[in-house]
């Protein structure tokens, strides 16, 4: 009995770890083919495959499509008020210290509701500090929508590729496990 529920465990780890390696494999496709054609589009790869690797890790496709829909509401939590700020402020103008403020501000508004998905808090908090550190780095020429711009389409690529992982029938097909 031990030795069933084991391999059983252990066929369910492999599988999920599979579904994540392709969602890393379909974020790395995606990356190569948006350096070919557009160079600038994608700036953060690496939060793409971080967000791949939020949503789909462990996810049945019902949790992959919420984990999706909690990544996009993260963005719009996480980008939207830093493109607002660095309008506001400007993106030359921030100091160390402005933007310690504006993301100890934004991160108490994302944290503050109890509704709201985990997945979610986590893009919303790692888009902020990304945001804000790019401003404090690249200065004026940075601009106030293009970098939060592309640390958002960034995460969409992730949170899509998780979702197209678990939509393929290897290692088995995943709405099997819809919970």
């Amino acid at each position: 009995m031990a030795t069933t529920h084991a391999r059983a465990l252990c066929r369910s780890r492999a599988a999920s770890a599979f579904r994540t390696g392709w969602a890393c494999l379909m974020v790395g496709t995606i990356i190569r083919f948006a350096e070919c054609h557009h160079k600038d589009f994608l700036a953060f790869p690496a939060f793409a495959y971080v967000t791949a690797v939020m949503v789909a890790g462990e996810a049945s496709l019902g949790e992959a499509l919420q984990g999706a829909a909690a990544a996009v509401c993260g963005t719009l939590q996480g980008v939207g008020p830093a493109m607002a700020c660095l309008w506001a402020v400007g993106p030359g103008k921030l100091t160390v210290w402005t933007s310690t403020l504006a993301v100890a501000l934004s991160a108490f508004v994302v944290a503050l509701p109890n509704t709201t998905h985990i997945i979610a808090k986590r893009v919303a908090f790692a888009q902020m500090v990304i945001v804000y550190v790019v401003a404090l780095i690249q200065g004026e020429s940075m601009g106030a929508i293009k970098y939060p711009l592309h640390v958002g389409i960034s995460t969409c690529v992730g949170a899509a590729a998780s979702v197209l992982a678990l939509l393929l029938p290897v290692p088995k097909l995943a709405y099997v496990e819809v919970k």
